[in-house]
C-alpha cells in the first residue's frame, strides 16, 4: 500500500511523456507528416507548423496538452520524439535550432580525432578498465515458451551484404556504430570504434572487394579500404541526410549519393564530387543487366509528388520518367513524403516502387506499391487506388491498423522493400510491419511485426535486402535472416552492443542488471547467467528499471509491474504487482527514482505526479 507524503513534504514531481513530429525547415532525415485537419489539431502540433518554431515553445505546449488529455501515440507524437531527440544538440538558448555548418563539422571531427589520440595508449586503448555486459544477445523469457534468439536488441539502420562474399556483411546502427560479420551474420564485431560517426543511414560494399565499403549518415559520405581498421570523410555537408549509396557494378570507382539535400556522384571511388540535383532524393538502384542503367526516385516539391528518373549512361545525367500508369493524382491536398525501389535479377525489366504520402485529404501516409515491367516506361497499380478508402483487400501498409487505415504511421522513417532474386513476384515492404506479396503486389498479407503470422518479426522495418536465396529484415530491434523469402527466419544479431537504455537498474546482494530501453522494451540479466546475454521481460519505451537491493532478483518496472527474474536463465520469470510506479520522462530518460529505505527493503519511496509516497509492504505485491 502506498500513502502519499505532500502533505509532510512541499515537494513537486512533473511527470511529461513525450512524443514526436517533424518541422519542415529541420533535419534531412526526416519528412514532415501532413497536417491533420484543423479540427483536430492542438496547440502543440499548430506550432510544430510555423516558420522557424521555437522548441521550448513547443515543448511547453506539448507538456501542457498531455497534462490535461490522455497520451495516445499518433503520427505527430512519434514523429516528435524522433525529431526532438535528434535536434537536442543544436537547440539555441533562445529556443532556435542552429545546425552547425560543414566548415564546423570538419572542424570539430578534428578536434575529436586529436582529444581521442591523445587520451589512447599506443595499443588504442583507453586506460580506463571497462567492459561491455551487452547485451550482445537477446533471447525471449521462458514464460513465452521455447527459448530462442529474439531481435530485440538494438535499431539497425542501415545493412549490406558482399556480393562477391555473401558470408561477409556489414550493418550500421541507429548508435552510431559499423559492425561486421565474416560469418553470414553469426557473430558480429565492431568496424568503427575509431570513426567520429552519427547514426549511420546507409552503407554499401564495393562490389568485387568486401574491404572497401562506403557508409554515410546526416552529414557525411565515409570509406574504408580495410575493412572497417580505418575511414576517411569524401563529402560532408550539413543535414545532407543521406538515403542511399549506391556503387557501379562493373566500374565501382562510380558511386552516387542520394540525400535529403540533392544527389552527388563520383568517378574515382569518392575523391571529387559532382552535385546533380538539389531536391530530395529518396532511392537509387542499378538494372540488373545492364549497368549504364540506373534509376533514381526524386521529390518534386512544386508537384507535390514523388518522381521517377532514368539514366543509360551510368549516372551521369538523369532523365525524367512521366511514364504511362505513374501517380499522376491531382487532388490539390496530394503529399509526397517518400518513396522506396526494388530490382530483381529475376526479371531485370521489373521495377517496384512503394510511395508514402497521401493521394488526395483524408488519406493516411500510404499512396501505393507500383509496379513497371518494362524498367520504368510504363507503370501499374496491382492494388489500387491510390491511397483510400483503405480496406481488408486494399490495406494500408503504413499503419498499425490493417483495413482501416487509421492508426499511426511513422513515414520515411520505416520504408522498406525488397523484391526475391528468385521469383519476381515475391515482394517484401516494410512500415511499421512486415507485408508480403506473393502475387507482384496484387494482394499483400501482414506477416510480422504488429501482428502476422510470423512471432518475433520486431515493428518498424528500416531496411530489406535480398541477395540470391537470402532475405535480411533489419529493424528497430535487430536483424533477421531467412532463405524462404520469410516463411520461417532467426535472430542474427550476437554481438551488436547497442541497446539504449533510457532506464537502468541494478543490484548488489545478486548481479541483478535490468533496464527499459528505446524501441525494445526492458531487458534483464543475473550474475547466473552466460556472459552478456540477456532476457527479454516486455514492455514498449519507459525508461524504467529498479532493482530491490533485498535481494531475490526482485525488479519493478512501469510498464509491465514486477519481476522475479529466474536464477537460470531457462527458467521463467515470475510476475507479481505493484500499484504504483515513479514518473518517468519519455523523451529525456528522466525520473524521479525509486529508492528503498535502508532499515527495511519493504520500505521505499517514490515520487508520482505531484506527491511523494511511501510503501511498507514493497508496493502490493504478492507473495
Amino acid at each position: 500500500m502506498f500513502v502519499s507524503l505532500k502533505n509532510i513534504l512541499q515537494v513537486s514531481f512533473v511527470c511529461v511523456f513525450c512524443a514526436i513530429t517533424v518541422s519542415p525547415s529541420y533535419g534531412q532525415q526526416f519528412s514532415f507528416p501532413v497536417p491533420p485537419p484543423k479540427a483536430e489539431r492542438n496547440d502543440w502540433i499548430d506550432l510544430l507548423y510555423q516558420p522557424d518554431p521555437n522548441i521550448y515553445l513547443i515543448d511547453q505546449a506539448y507538456s501542457e496538452w498531455y497534462t490535461s488529455h490522455p497520451f495516445e501515440k499518433t503520427t505527430y507524437t512519434q514523429f516528435y520524439k524522433k525529431w526532438r531527440r535528434h535536434i537536442e544538440p543544436y537547440i539555441q538558448s533562445d529556443g532556435s535550432v542552429q545546425y552547425p555548418t560543414s566548415e564546423e563539422i570538419l572542424l570539430e571531427r578534428e578536434a575529436l580525432h586529436q582529444k581521442f589520440n591523445s587520451s589512447h595508449t599506443p595499443a588504442g586503448r583507453t586506460t580506463a578498465a571497462w567492459t561491455s555486459l551487452g547485451p550482445f544477445d537477446m533471447i525471449s523469457d521462458a514464460i513465452d515458451g521455447d527459448q530462442v534468439s529474439v531481435s530485440w536488441q538494438t535499431n539497425i539502420y542501415a545493412f549490406d551484404q558482399s556480393r562477391s562474399n555473401p558470408d561477409i556483411l556489414y550493418c550500421g546502427t541507429e548508435g552510431s556504430e559499423i559492425y561486421k560479420s565474416v560469418d553470414r551474420g553469426m557473430h558480429w564485431q565492431p568496424a568503427s570504434r575509431n570513426l567520429d560517426i552519427q547514426a549511420v543511414l546507409s552503407i554499401e560494399i564495393h562490389p568485387a572487394n568486401p574491404q572497401i565499403v562506403y557508409a554515410g549518415d546526416q552529414n557525411s559520405i565515409y570509406k574504408t579500404l580495410d575493412g572497417g581498421e580505418n575511414w576517411v570523410a569524401l563529402l560532408t555537408v550539413s543535414q545532407m541526410g543521406v538515403n542511399d549509396i549506391a556503387i557501379h557494378p562493373t566500374n565501382p570507382e562510380i558511386i552516387l549519393v542520394a540525400a535529403g539535400k540533392g544527389l552527388w556522384r563520383s568517378e574515382n571511388g569518392g575523391q571529387n564530387w559532382t552535385k546533380l540535383f538539389t531536391d530530395k532524393c529518396y532511392d537509387l538502384e542499378w538494372k540488373p543487366d545492364a549497368p549504364s542503367i540506373a534509376y533514381l526516385l526524386k521529390d518534386d516539391v512544386s508537384d507535390q509528388r514523388c518522381t521517377f528518373w532514368k539514366s543509360t549512361d551510368g549516372g551521369a545525367s538523369f532523365a525524367h520518367q512521366s511514364g504511362t500508369g505513374w501517380f499522376n493524382g491531382q487532388d490539390p491536398d496530394r503529399q509526397n513524403a517518400g518513396a522506396r525501389m526494388t530490382v530483381t535479377p529475376a526479371d531485370p525489366d521489373r521495377i517496384y516502387v512503394v510511395l508514402i504520402g497521401q493521394a488526395k485529404a483524408g488519406d493516411n501516409g500510404f499512396i501505393g506499391v507500383y509496379k513497371s515491367l518494362d524498367s520504368g516506361s510504363t507503370w501499374t497499380l496491382p492494388n489500387p487506388p491510390a491511397g483510400g478508402p483503405y480496406t481488408q483487400d486494399h490495406p494500408n501498409l503504413a499503419v498499425i491498423s490493417p483495413f482501416d487505415g487509421t492508426g499511426f504511421h511513422q513515414g520515411y522513417y520505416n520504408l522498406s522493400i525488397a523484391a526475391s532474386h528468385t521469383d519476381p513476384n515475391e515482394l517484401l515492404v516494410g512500415h511499421l510491419s512486415l507485408w508480403r506479396s506473393s502475387n507482384g503486389g496484387t494482394t499483400f498479407s501482414r506477416i510480422g511485426g504488429y501482428g502476422g503470422s510470423l512471432p518475433w518479426v520486431h515493428p518498424d522495418v528500416q531496411e530489406i535486402k535480398c541477395l540470391g536465396s537470402d532475405t535480411w529484415v533489419c529493424t528497430d530491434g535487430g536483424i533477421n535472416y531467412s532463405t524462404n523469402q520469410f516463411s520461417t527466419h532467426e535472430s542474427r544479431k550476437f554481438g551488436i552492443a547497442g541497446s539504449d537504455y533510457w532506464g537502468f537498474g541494478q543490484g548488489w546482494n545478486e548481479d541483478v542488471l535490468v533496464g527499459g530501453r528505446y524501441h525494445n522494451g526492458n531487458s534483464g540479466w543475473v550474475e547466473t547467467y552466460p556472459d552478456s546475454i540477456h532476457i527479454r521481460l516486455g514492455g514498449g519505451e519507459a525508461p524504467t528499471g529498479y532493482v530491490s537491493p533485498g535481494g531475490g532478483r526482485r525488479a519493478y518496472f512501469s510498464d509491465i509491474g514486477g519481476k522475479v527474474l529466474p536464477a537460470a536463465i531457462d527458467n521463467p520469470s515470475l510476475g507479481f504487482p505493484i500499484s504504483k510506479a515513479p514518473n518517468e520522462l519519455y523523451y529525456a530518460a528522466e525520473s524521479s527514482e525509486q529508492v528503498w529505505s535502508p532499515d527495511c527493503y519493504n520500505h521505499y519511496y517514490l515520487g508520482r505526479d505531484n506527491q511523494l509516497w511511501k510503501t511498507e509492504d514493497g508496493g502490493s505485491f504478492l507473495h
